[in-house]
């Protein structure tokens, strides 16, 4: 049975003007996400980006509709290219005579394939290579229409809550609900059912991994209605993928990254950020001396560490007031000049004694008071 899974290249770095091609210095240029699907397997390696020169296609003899004013996707096609096999003459100068119609590119990637599209943004432009202009943040994406034995393939994608998307954010543990739908020649064909949905295994960033597949982990199958439920127990960065062996629906192959968060660990992050947040704002370091400004920076400093080192929302708390009991027995200048001040020397013995004996002092002093009110009294009545 021929193989009619198809490849999915995405690949996003930064290409300079002079490692793309000797093109003018004043060229626009954008920057976009490109995604290459080929004929003899699944090829893939997380997304990057392409920064492409609007005369690039120009450089190599490919004269598009703009004529190196605007980025066209036959410029990302050259791009590509000279990413991919490093060369273009040789595989585009079969290039048929035609400024609008892209399906004369007789040996597009060197595959000897005339028949394939381009989607810009997951949707058909309705004309050429040559016509289409692309702009910053468009993702660019190129398949093959027909396998080597002329069977059609069909552009799937996964969409969630009906949305078509290429990336989704989900808990750890929740369960994340995927629909495969497709389309032929732009032409909507409705869900995939019993498509395997897998787990791509990317060996690195930037890989050209030609194994992807080979690797790639069954998490669960389409239903007749190409609905799979997934779910995953750890965080992390997932990419996703499906498989179809039916041997008249081939499909090319869709990209989806999932980013798993732990609520819990999101939790004390913010919290870890909130008791930082308090120490900065706990004491007014205007209200310190400079030595002891030092000794607050200290504190909170310190203070910081404790609370980055938390494992759970209760360290963070106790970290955090910890560090607000160190802060409150730093003096402020106004508390330093209070102590610095003379005062009467019973005053002075008086500070000095532990607060029992303050109290009892005190009411010796009130004693005081009523004895003297009471002779007072006495003597007014007796005279």
């Amino acid at each position: 049975m021929k193989r009619i899974l198809a490849g999915l290249l995405t690949a996003l770095m930064l290409l300079s003007l002079g490692t793309a091609a000797a093109v003018a210095a004043d060229a626009p240029e954008v920057t976009v996400t490109l995604s290459y699907a080929d004929v003899t397997g699944f090829h893939v390696t997380p997304q990057k980006q392409f920064t492409i020169p609007a005369d690039l296609s120009e450089e190599y003899g490919f004269e598009d509709s703009f004529g190196g004013e605007k980025v066209s996707v036959m410029d990302a096609i050259v791009c590509l290219h000279l990413l991919l096999l490093g060369e273009v003459d040789g595989y585009l100068d079969a290039l048929y005579d035609s400024t609008y119609d892209s399906w004369y590119l007789i040996n597009f990637m060197g595959d000897g394939m005339g028949a394939f599209m381009s989607f810009v943004n997951g949707e058909d432009p309705g004309l050429g290579a040559f016509a289409v202009e692309i702009a910053d943040g468009d993702a660019v994406s190129f398949f093959a229409i027909y396998d080597t034995d002329w069977w059609a393939d069909f552009y799937t994608w996964f969409e969630v809550d009906g949305e078509k998307t290429g990336a989704v954010a989900v808990a750890i543990g929740e369960p994340l609900e995927l629909t495969l739908e497709s389309s032929l020649f732009g032409y909507p064909m409705g869900p995939i059912e019993d498509a395997d949905i897998v787990l791509l295994d990317i060996k690195a960033a930037g890989e050209y991994n030609t194994a992807a597949f080979d690797d790639a982990t069954v998490l669960a199958t389409a239903d007749e209605d190409g609905v799979a439920e997934i779910s995953f127990a750890a965080a992390g960065t997932y990419y996703v993928s499906a498989t179809s062996d039916y041997e008249y629906e081939p499909i090319m192959a869709p990209w989806l990254a999932v980013t798993v968060t732990d609520p819990a660990a999101a939790a004390l992050a913010q919290a870890k950020t909130a008791a930082k947040a308090a120490l900065d704002t706990y004491k007014d370091a205007a209200d310190y001396r400079a030595a002891q400004k030092a000794e607050l920076a200290s504190a909170i400093a310190a203070g910081k560490t404790a609370i980055d080192a938390a494992a759970t929302e209760a360290g963070v708390n106790t970290a955090r007031d910890n560090a607000k009991t160190a802060m409150d027995a730093i003096k402020t200048d106004a508390q330093l000049t209070e102590e610095e001040t003379p005062r009467p020397l019973l005053e002075k013995w008086r500070a000095k004694l532990p607060d029992w004996m303050g109290g009892v002092v005190h009411l010796w002093d009130v004693w005081q008071y009523a004895i003297l009110f009471g002779l007072f009294g006495w003597i007014w009545f007796l005279f």
